[in-house]
């Protein structure tokens, strides 16, 4: 019951035969929970969400709180600050205390300066507390660069590559 709370239904079941790249799959169930974290990265269509979402079963399986957000979740965001502070704080502090933070696709949508900033406070405290998150993008370095802001984007990509093992799809699969 707590992992449907967390799991949109459409990944509380992950048939790994159906998915368009195995090999994709099998890297993001080889990690292993500590202070890295991971990035799957690649076009759309492969399958790196659903494999997010069956590792983050497994390691919530294991007892590991489990934080996700979506792009819905952080366009909402600038909202809850308005209005509900409180609230938001108190989110803004269980991203960072959870023991794995996911974004699937966080920059899917404009970033508004209050979501770019919620995003890399939470990844600067998560790190510095060697805490993983794990990201399914379909960003390069590069177009990351391009959608942040230069005071905060080169910081962002060089804790994710500081942080995080990066998998990508294998080249028989694009």
């Amino acid at each position: 019951r707590e992992w449907r709370a967390i799991c949109p239904p459409e990944f509380v079941r992950i048939d790994r035969a159906l998915l368009p790249d195995l090999h994709l799959f099998d890297m993001v169930q080889a990690w292993q929970f500590g202070p890295r974290g991971l990035v799957v990265a690649g076009e759309t269509g492969m399958g790196k969400t659903r494999a997010c979402w069956a590792l983050l079963h497994r390691e919530f399986m294991a007892g590991h709180s489990v934080v996700a957000l979506s792009a819905y979740h952080l366009a909402r965001w600038p909202a809850l600050v308005l209005s509900e502070a409180r609230q938001a704080d108190e989110q803004l502090e269980h991203m960072v205390t959870a023991d794995i933070l996911y974004a699937d696709d966080p920059f899917k949508s404009r970033l508004s300066p209050t979501v770019e900033e919620l995003l890399f406070v939470a990844l600067d405290e998560r790190t510095s507390r060697r805490k993983p998150c794990v990201f399914s993008i379909n960003d390069s370095a590069t177009t990351l660069l391009e959608r942040l802001s230069s005071d905060r984007g080169k910081a962002f990509v060089r804790r994710i590559r500081d942080f995080c093992e990066v998998i990508k799809p294998s080249a028989s699969a694009t």
